[in-house]
């Protein structure tokens, strides 16, 4: 056992271009060498004769330090494109590897690094000038005057080999990366149900080629995985590095980078309360012409409500939380022993009153259903609405299927 103990922690690294190659030892007989360890013994070449260099081949995934992640831009800010680069959905990282080494050798000028791509990696010359610059946009190179650089987590990605400081540094940069981690958390999800995932981040795709190639760098850097023919299940790396990520949530304010608090904690459930941004409510009756929970989540009745419930939780001397990054998006939650009371917010008005309260029983009711808390031993669904429902039916169709339906002015009843 103490032989298979060694051979779980190793690690295989690369110098940068000089093909050294550092092994721990290979695991004692009767156990067969897997693939990936009979791989790993051919050193990564450095630079050929002809100026091709051969990927370095990195080994097994290492757990990303959170002061090495850099905080993400305010959403309006990031673009929405990701750009793929050679290598399919596994080989991407090993593709930038060898770009990287280039930059870091010779410190090129502009069109040299795009003659460079053009001619290791046999493109086209618009594409490799189209590289460079999207590589220039998402922080990966740095430009001066006369030469190109790698950028500060770009190196720190290259000499360590940590794929979740690129990954980082991308959703740093990029809308939907992490926060496609985010929606895979739950289950794994198809192509087709990523690209209306994304819609609710205001992204309205009308082809899956982006969610592909933000596929392929999450791919390539172990963090998902492919569950059945065109499905995608997230790792334990990734939800390792989702649990370090500032993921951005529709309706809300950023919370800034990664702090502490913010992190997966192993003893409670979800986060620290965030109140919901009051930038410039949405008018009522805006609500259903696009996306109708986006929409109500910026009305200042949603969050009227939202704010009361969670200064409810509070008064009865219990904590309000808001969703983790892997945590089902509901409104407040709050636990009550081993037991977690999860809530879903709802504004009313006489026109949309059933669609609301349909919406908000079905949210609520997949809320409960995924919700996953440590120690948890019971999910109590609450639909909390501004007012009392016109057609008294609500409160009994909400108590056939479990679920407490309440308004600010008997939100103490909860706590009885």
């Amino acid at each position: 056992m103490a032989g298979n103990a060694e051979y779980a922690r190793i690690r295989v690294t690369a110098g940068l271009g000089d093909g050294l190659l550092v092994k721990g030892p290979p695991p004692p007989r009767p156990f067969a060498k897997p693939k990936a360890w009979k791989k790993a013994q051919k050193p990564a070449a450095g630079p050929s004769k002809a100026g091709r260099n051969r990927p370095i081949q990195y080994g097994y995934p290492s757990v990303t330090n959170p002061a090495d992640i850099p905080p993400p831009l305010p959403w309006e800010e990031r673009l929405r494109s990701a750009t793929s680069i050679r290598g399919g959905y596994t080989g991407q990282l090993n593709t930038l590897r060898r770009v990287c080494q280039f930059v870091d050798r010779e410190r090129p000028k502009h069109p040299v690094l795009a003659k460079w791509i053009q001619d290791n990696l046999e493109m086209r010359e618009k594409n490799s000038q189209d590289i460079v610059h999207n590589l220039l946009r998402r922080g990966v190179l740095e430009s001066t005057a006369s030469q190109i650089n790698l950028s500060q987590h770009a190196r720190h990605w290259y000499t360590s080999g940590d794929d979740g400081v690129l990954i980082a540094l991308l959703h740093s940069r990029i809308q939907f990366f992490g926060e496609m981690l985010a929606e895979l958390h739950a289950a794994p999800l198809a192509i087709s149900e990523l690209l209306e995932a994304a819609q609710k981040y205001g992204l309205n795709w009308d082809t899956p080629s982006q969610v592909q190639q933000r596929r392929g760098w999450l791919e390539s850097a172990k963090l998902v995985e492919r569950a059945g023919e065109d499905r995608l299940a997230i790792t334990d790396v990734g939800r390792d590095l989702l649990a370090k990520l500032t993921v951005h949530r529709p309706g809300f304010e950023p919370t800034g980078p990664a702090t502490p608090e913010l992190l997966l904690d192993k003893t409670r459930g979800g986060s620290n309360y965030r109140y919901p941004a009051r930038q410039e409510a949405v008018e009522r009756r805006r609500v259903f012409e696009v996306d109708p929970d986006l929409i109500d989540r910026g009305t200042s009745a949603h969050m009227d409500v939202q704010d009361q419930l969670a200064e409810a939780v509070r008064s009865a001397g219990k904590e309000p939380r808001s969703p983790a990054p892997h945590d089902p998006q509901f409104d407040v939650a709050w636990q009550v022993g081993d037991s977690v009371f999860v809530a879903e917010v709802k504004s009313l008005t006489e026109e949309n009153e059933d669609r609301q309260l349909r919406l908000g029983l079905g949210q609520v009711l997949s809320y409960a259903f995924l919700l996953d808390w440590p120690g948890m031993n019971g999910v109590q669904p609450v639909l909390a609405v501004e007012r009392p429902p016109t057609n008294k039916y609500w409160v009994e169709l909400c108590k056939e299927h479990r679920v407490i339906l309440t308004w600010p002015d008997v939100f103490e009843d909860l706590f009885d």
